[in-house]
């Protein structure tokens, strides 16, 4: 059949280039329909000579043998030994529950830090291509939009004409009153916190794409690997938190200069 051989010869073609997940994911294209036979003769096999569990629609089988055989070798039964205790350990002493917990909450709380990141590029994306000022948080954005506010507002209410209210607040601007600095901060405020709960839509396909998710779960492994080794000094930390509140800091730090110089 056409079709088959030219699937087969570019999955080959794409695995010798490198492009291993490509030529995986050609090689799995089916071109044949199948039939109940084959769905009969499938299930059977898995169930009869392999005894292996599978699944196909309602009907399963659990059996597993060679799981079976493997947790039956004597070679097993020190390591075995050796998690079970390891396992019994951790549930009995209370410091070891909390380490544990300390570090599957580190692991949760990247995905905070990944949507503050998110915020504070929106944030500063927002005052370069409106404002063409740097504005990495609300503290910065918000006196910002407050003051444009005040400015199109006293504009449109000049006696004299929008256009000569736009050359005169050109020459003496108008400061935007406590309540309006309140108010923008405020409501920014509470979109980024809105923001951030979809925030993953956008970081998490980036972090995967970059490997990021890969390697922290490879260090979060490392982690309980070497705790329940015995280690207590076993640690997971997390920095993309640190890069989020530097921006932080730096918000306030601008936000603190603005109000002393203004």
């Amino acid at each position: 059949m056409v079709p088959f051989l030219a699937i087969q010869i570019g999955a080959a073609a794409l695995h010798r280039i490198g492009a291993r997940r490509a030529a995986g994911w050609l090689r799995s294209r089916r071109l044949f329909l199948t039939t109940e036979v084959a769905r009969e003769l499938t299930f059977r096999l898995h169930r009869d000579l392999l005894e292996l569990p599978y699944a196909d629609g309602a009907r399963r089988c659990e059996h597993d043998v060679l799981a079976e055989l493997v947790l039956a070798d004597p070679r097993l039964d020190a390591p075995r030994a050796e998690l079970a205790a390891a396992l019994r350990r951790q549930r009995e002493d209370s410091a070891a529950q909390a380490r544990l917990r300390s570090m599957l909450g580190a692991y949760a709380d990247a995905r905070s830090a990944a949507a503050d990141l998110v915020n504070n590029a929106l944030l500063a994306g927002t005052g370069a291509a409106v404002f063409q000022k740097l504005t990495p948080g609300t503290f910065t954005l918000g006196p910002v939009l407050a003051a444009a506010i005040a400015h199109q507002a006293a504009v449109a209410s000049f006696p004299l004409g929008a256009a000569a209210g736009g050359l005169w607040y050109a020459w003496f601007p108008v400061q935007p009153s406590a309540g309006l600095l309140l108010g923008t901060t405020g409501g920014l405020m509470l979109a980024t916190a809105v923001t951030a709960g979809f925030a993953g839509v956008a970081s998490d396909p980036m972090l995967r794409a970059l490997g990021l998710h890969e390697r922290r779960l490879h260090r979060l492994i490392d982690a309980l690997g070497r705790e329940l080794a015995g280690d207590s000094e076993a640690a997971f930390q997390v920095r993309d938190h640190y890069v989020a509140r530097i921006l932080d800091l730096f918000d306030l730090a601008r936000a603190s200069a603005r109000s002393l110089t203004g």
